[in-house]
């Protein structure tokens, strides 16, 4: 009998955890990036579609993490807080449950001419 509870709390315990870490809370889409020049900055601005569906508004920047490397170094990152970038807003965005929006990652870029490469992971 008592290996039958056993199991039985263990399968609960188990389809529980199953319904809780369904699918991704937090995803990123790179769709573009462009080189320029922003606020006397030479950047690389990486545009990308933040999809929040974790249940509560979400800042992408606390949730997403994306990297630009340029020559095998990282970049620094810049926020331009409240300012849109052609249509993208920033990083530092506020984004509701249940929605995409259309999210700018903005880097300081050392070399305009050479290749930038990006990277996204989860947090």
């Amino acid at each position: 009998m008592r290996k039958t509870k056993t199991l039985g709390i263990i399968l609960i315990m188990t389809l529980l955890l199953c319904a809780c870490g369904s699918g991704p809370k937090h995803t990123v889409e790179v769709t573009g990036q462009e080189m320029m020049t922003l606020h006397d900055f030479n950047v690389v601005c990486v545009y990308t579609d933040y999809t929040n569906s974790s249940g509560e508004s979400a800042i992408p920047a606390d949730w997403v993490n994306v990297v630009a490397y340029q020559n095998g170094t990282a970049l620094t990152t810049l926020t331009f807080t409240g300012e849109e970038t052609n249509g993208y807003k920033p990083c530092d965005t506020s984004v509701q449950d249940g929605t995409t929006a259309k999210i700018v990652w903005i880097f300081e870029v050392n070399d305009p001419e050479a290749e930038v490469t990006v990277e996204v992971k989860d947090l």
